[in-house]
């Protein structure tokens, strides 16, 4: 490829959390570390009635805030929206019961965790989009408890196994999906050529 002025742009890795070995007891000293903080979890079902556009706009503002905050090759461009409701909140593998929203103890939502219901290409497996918390609130092990809450939760359900994507330089939530025994798969890829002056 460097042959014909191809280099890499950037690597994405998909993992894989087997939940039917999972014990979330391993890690009860971040989620201790959190909860000593003042921090909570809750689904967004209990917290947000997304009837209401204004509640609608609150977490979009929420999530677009924290996708700036990812670490990939280039910024994001947030959808408008419009068209992230239609395609996030509309979406038929949405689930409010499954969207995990991290509360600071004045009740502020500080962070989320998405959880996505199990493609029908691989029943039993769960999506796990986006998992940020906002910046002043880092390092209180909100990442933790948000992840843990959201793996127990789908082992409960009985679901098989949860996979995620991260961008090769987000170091600190690769580093949080390998103590918690994601195994990585495969890379996805993006190559870039230069044009010639």
């Amino acid at each position: 490829m460097k042959a014909h002025g191809f280099s890499e742009h950037e690597r994405m890795w998909t993992s894989t959390l087997n939940l039917q070995t999972f014990d979330p007891d391993r890690f009860q000293q971040h989620t201790q570390r959190a909860r000593a903080a003042g921090l909570s979890v809750s689904p967004l079902s209990e917290v947000a009635d997304l009837t209401s556009e204004q509640q609608q706009r609150r977490l979009y503002a929420l999530m677009v805030h924290l996708l700036s905050e990812v670490p990939f090759s280039e910024p994001v461009t947030p959808w408008p929206f419009e068209n992230w409701r239609e395609r996030i909140l509309n979406a038929p593998d949405f689930d409010t019961d499954g969207f995990f929203v991290l509360l600071s103890p004045q009740g502020e939502w500080t962070g989320i965790c998405e959880l996505y219901r199990p493609d029908p290409a691989r029943p039993g497996t769960l999506h796990q989009g986006l998992t940020g918390v906002q910046r002043e609130w880092r390092g209180l092990g909100g990442a933790w408890l948000l992840k843990l809450t959201a793996a127990a939760r789908a082992r409960a359900q009985g679901h098989a196994a949860a996979n995620t994507s991260n961008h090769t330089d987000n170091a600190a939530m690769l580093a949080i999906n390998e103590q918690m025994g994601f195994v990585r798969e495969r890379a996805r890829v993006g190559l870039r050529r230069e044009r010639e002056a």
